[in-house]
């Protein structure tokens, strides 16, 4: 069994309550088009961050679909305390 966390929930983790959650959120919300691209440098540079104990791909995935875009943007919000 895989005990790697996914980047994504990782990402949440950090920046929750940091104040970097909701200025993270408000730049992918706000990034359109070019979060597709920074999706695509995720999994250029997923051979050199695999050793980080973090599934990379599923941030590149995240990144691509519209659906998992915005439940990541909801849960960085809801973790600065902003009201669902």
């Amino acid at each position: 069994m895989d005990d790697r966390q996914s980047a994504s929930a990782r990402l949440i983790t950090a920046v929750g309550g940091t104040g970097l959650g909701n200025i993270l959120a408000t730049f992918l919300d706000a990034a359109g088009p070019l979060v597709t691209i920074g999706a695509q440098v995720v999994y250029a540079l997923e051979p050199l961050l695999s050793g980080r104990g973090a599934d990379w791909s599923d941030l590149g995935n995240t990144l691509e679909d519209p659906l998992r875009l915005e439940q990541l943007i909801e849960a960085l919000r809801v973790g600065e305390g902003e009201p669902s």
